[in-house]
């Protein structure tokens, strides 16, 4: 028996020593962030022995994509096998303010529960001493027993009145105190109840050795924008462009002091080039019409709120299909500057139902709905200047090459599919889905300015900075935040999707230029000829410039182009203005004197048949 018992701990121990199982920790050393999703590097160093080794890393993010996990060791060590589990045992560890302010929350539960049994308890005396209010029973009672009997209800009553009143204060404040709390830990990202990831990787050893292992991996819960700010001292100084990147990330893993390389690529596309399929024409072929117009450039505001009427913070908005985005006030208001071709807007918040709509206008107020799937305790928080007269001056090319400042060591890669900024020193960046900014580069840009108007859209005049040679720069499509002369004019969109080699960007609105844009009555008529009406239609455009100083401006308007050979547009007027015949697009490039006014004039004819109807403007 002994010898059996020698033999099998002998056994048990070769089988320990083969498969020896190593629950270790590792850390995150340097992390790639896309425009969608992140590639986690982490590293960490074992001491294996000769043989065989099964080495469980804890402690990950129950979010990676088990499909991108690669690991890599040291030349006398062979990768056998990996994979990756979710931990339900082993949570998420939260920040000690998250614990205390969960633990504060639950004692207010706990209150209000308790507040709510004893008003039960009060409720069933008050209704036990009114079902015996009947006193005496045949005999009666003394007048001295009435008395004191009336005294005991109407004194206990009042009691209980003014206890249930006291409750209900107590409970109105208790929940307010909690709805407070769960706004705090809205705005904390709190997470709780959350599992890990556990990767068990299988190595072999020929001998013993300490060895470093490398793990890479992608989550696809982070995301880097572009925003850039523009400053512009005077028309006659170059334009300062602030590259920046805002950072948002939900991985379950904080970053802390890693390596930070922002890269312009996305992984989460298919990369899947589509092919033609083969085109065949029939008797009454179409395309079908495209659902859901395009919607101009603009801005979009609103309201998001719940199913109570009460206003959402730190709800998401996001422009499907962009990473234009922003999130609400702590009214629940948001804007939001649209890009070009702007068909759907997203709305979200965790715990509660997504939610995508059409652009039907300027203004979009949103309902959300509690998700009923969701748990309770998740939330994801996304996301007119008076100017000097000495420095509004005309149209002025600012000569020189352009500058570029770093704000931060990094250096710019250029690779096949997408552009690096690797960033040079340490960054540290919870994972609560809260906006991070990094600026990154300063530009200092030689750039044109001028003044531009279409009065026919809008009776502003627009000053407009042009950035010759914009590519050399790495932009991106994002939003950017305009400041001229130190003081904020609001927000553009820079879309990179423009062919032109010069990108216009329009500045701001200036007052102290006046456009109107009036039809002439006198000039105006409508009359049949023969079998056709011909309608005359004339503009007057006036141009006052209440400046000091003169001034460049280009004036754009516009006349109609028929695509009906019944339609004839005939006696175009349009004295000084250069025109696209293949458009219809008129431009006016004005130099006013100081306090000068301009007068322009455009006139056409529109000829058509007298049984039809045309829209003429």
């Amino acid at each position: 028996m002994k010898t059996f018992i020698y033999m099998l701990s002998f056994c048990i121990s070769i089988t320990l020593y083969a498969g020896e199982i190593k629950d270790v920790k590792s850390n995150i050393k340097h992390v790639t962030v896309y425009r969608q999703g992140v590639q986690v590097e982490r590293s960490l160093n074992v001491s294996l022995p000769k043989g065989k080794t099964d080495i469980y890393i804890t402690g990950l993010s129950s979010k990676i994509d088990e499909r991108s996990i690669q690991v890599t060791a040291g030349n006398q060590v062979t990768i056998l096998s990996v994979n990756f589990t979710i931990d339900y045992l082993n949570q998420q560890t939260v920040s000690k303010e998250v614990e205390q302010l969960t633990a504060q929350r639950k004692q207010i539960t706990d209150s209000i529960e308790m507040v709510g049994k004893l008003n039960q308890v009060y409720q069933q005396e008050k209704e036990m001493i009114l079902a015996n209010k009947s006193i005496g029973g045949n005999n009666g009672v003394s007048t001295t027993e009435l008395r004191e009997t009336a005294s005991f209800f109407r004194e206990r009553l009042s009691e209980i009145e003014l206890m249930l009143y006291n409750n209900k204060l107590s409970v109105e404040r208790m929940t307010f105190r909690a709805n407070t709390i769960v706004r705090q830990l809205q705005t904390l990202n709190a997470q709780l109840n959350q599992p890990t990831g556990a990767l068990k990787v299988t190595v072999s050893s020929e001998q013993a050795v300490n060895t470093g292992i490398a793990v890479t991996y992608l989550i696809n819960d982070a995301r880097w924008i572009p925003i850039y700010d523009i400053r512009i001292r005077d028309v006659d100084s170059p334009l300062n462009l602030f590259y920046k990147a805002r950072i948002f990330q939900n991985t379950d893993e904080d970053w802390t002091n890693v390596q930070l390389t922002l890269s312009t690529g996305n992984p989460s596309l298919n990369n899947t080039k589509p092919d033609l399929q083969t085109y065949f024409l029939t008797f009454n072929n179409y395309y079908a019409p495209v659902t859901g117009q395009a919607v101009n450039r603009g801005m979009l505001s609103g309201r998001v709120i719940d199913e109570t009427g009460q206003p959402m913070p730190g709800a998401s908005v996001v422009v499907k299909g962009t990473t234009v985005g922003t999130t609400t006030d702590i009214d629940g208001k948001y804007n939001l500057s649209l890009p070009e071709n702007a068909q759907m807007v997203s709305y979200s918040f965790i715990g509660y139902k997504s939610v995508e709509l059409p652009i039907s206008g300027s203004v979009m107020n949103v309902t959300l709905n509690e998700d009923a799937q969701m748990i309770e305790e998740v939330v994801i928080v996304a996301f007119g200047a008076q100017k000097k007269e000495s420095l509004a001056g005309e149209n002025l090319k600012v000569r020189g090459v352009a500058q570029e400042t770093q704000h931060i060591p990094l250096a710019v890669q250029q690779q096949q599919v997408s552009t690096e900024f690797k960033i040079d020193i340490p960054y540290s960046i919870p994972s609560d889905n809260q906006p991070y900014d990094v600026t990154m580069i300063e530009y200092q840009i030689p750039a044109n300015y001028q003044y531009s108007c279409v009065p026919k859209l809008s009776s502003d005049v627009f000053l407009m900075a042009q950035i010759p040679d914009w590519t050399e720069y790495n932009l991106q499509n994002g939003e950017a935040n305009l400041f001229f002369q130190g003081v904020y004019q609001g927000k553009t969109y820079i879309d990179t999707r423009a062919m032109e080699d010069t990108l216009s960007l329009s500045i701001g609105r200036d007052k102290d230029i006046v456009v109107e844009r009036k039809i002439k009555k006198d000039y105006q008529s409508k009359r049949t000829v023969g079998s056709n009406i011909r309608e005359q239609k004339t503009w007057e455009i006036t141009v006052k410039n209440n400046k000091n100083i003169p001034v460049r401006i280009i004036v754009e308007d516009q006349y109609p182009i028929s695509k009906d050979s019944d339609i004839k547009v005939e006696d175009l007027q349009h004295r000084g203005a250069k025109a696209d015949t293949d458009r219809g697009q008129l431009v006016w490039d004005l130099q006013i004197q100081p306090k000068g006014i301009e007068n322009l004039n455009l006139s056409y004819t529109v000829r058509y048949p007298k049984n039809k109807k045309v829209l003429i403007n």
